[in-house]
This record gives structure tokens, sequence and C-alpha cells, in this order.
């Protein structure tokens, strides 16, 4: 079993699997989990969505058109949007 414990008011580490409901003892790691830890990896080149190259980005450049989209369409830009994309940038793509 795994060695899971909390500090409750003492500090002194207590065993919380007891507390755990019986199906939890076969709970297997997630996958995702897995997945993550090899893709952090410094020699792997990760395809996968939102982990890009930070060091390649301009973020200066980025910083000045985040805070004008803010400014000018915030209400707009913060909300999500349809797994399809932006209509008007679909129109320029196509």
């Amino acid at each position: 079993m795994s060695d899971i414990s909390v500090r409750y008011q003492t500090g002194a580490p207590q065993n919380l699997e007891k507390r755990f409901a019986t199906r939890a003892a076969g709970m297997l790691p997630s996958e995702i989990r897995s997945l993550f830890a090899v893709a952090s990896r410094p020699e792997i080149v990760s395809l996968a969505g939102g982990m890009p190259n930070l060091s390649a980005l301009p973020m200066e450049m980025m910083a000045g058109v985040v805070n004008e989209l803010i400014l000018t369409n915030g209400s707009e830009a913060l909300q999500y949007g349809s797994g399809q994309g932006h209509p008007k940038l679909r129109e320029q793509i196509c």
C-alpha cells in the first residue's frame, strides 16, 4: 500500500488509508500523470496540446497583445469559445 499521510494539528503524520473506501485500494495511477512525466523529460519534444516551449515565445510582444486584447475585448476574450474556432478567424483561413 502507499504511504498516504497528512500532518494534523500536532504536525505528526497520520495514515489516511483506513479512511478510504475499500474500492480505492484497487485504483491505478492516472494515465495522464504518467504521460506528463514522460513529456516533461528534457530530451522529449512533446507535441501535446497545452505544453508549448515557453523559451521560444516572444513574451514581451505577447504581453502587449494580451493587454490590448483584454482592454478592448476582454469580456469576449475570456470566455470559452466554440471548439470549431472563432468564426471570423475561420473565414480568413478557409
